[in-house]
């Protein structure tokens, strides 16, 4: 497919924590002239994605659901065959440049290793990790469970 982005304006892609209700999952912000070439990949390492494109906040942008594979408590949270799709995404694409965001950390890259992917990838998993752990907290304290967390 290697649709390549029509400007030498960098592709984008971020990866962050799923929503609440999804927290299997990661959010997958990519640029629409690598959609068709991510949804291959995907399918073709049959991860499990979300069938509908969410609406951004920002112009120019698709986002996926990605699911887990073994649950947050596998490798790389269940993470590990979307390493060798973003590997795959970026050798389709060599000599282009990316912009990549995961865990509060943006990057301007020109291909990738999978160590790079996983990297990221465990940046959007820890972040996830933090999250859920935040949301928790935030139960307690509105069920009136207060009790205090080890820094207290």
């Amino acid at each position: 497919m290697a649709n390549a982005p029509d400007s030498d304006e960098p592709a984008f892609l971020a990866l962050e924590p799923g929503p609440p209700g999804a927290a299997d999952s990661l959010e997958l912000y990519i640029s629409p002239s690598l959609v068709d070439d991510l949804l291959d990949l995907l399918d073709t390492h049959h991860l499990r994605r979300s069938q509908v494109v969410h609406a951004s906040g920002e112009p120019g942008l698709a986002i996926y659901l990605v699911y887990s594979v073994g649950g947050f408590g596998a490798a790389l949270g269940g993470f590990t065959g979307l390493a060798a799709v973003l590997t795959a995404l970026f050798h389709r694409h060599d000599g282009k440049r990316f912009t990549v965001t995961t865990g509060g950390m943006e990057i301007s890259v020109e291909g990738v290793s999978c160590k790079d992917a996983e990297r990221w990838i465990q940046l959007a998993v820890d972040k996830q990790a933090e999250v859920k752990a935040q949301a928790e907290v935030r139960k307690q304290l509105e069920d009136g469970n207060q009790t205090p967390g080890p820094d207290k």
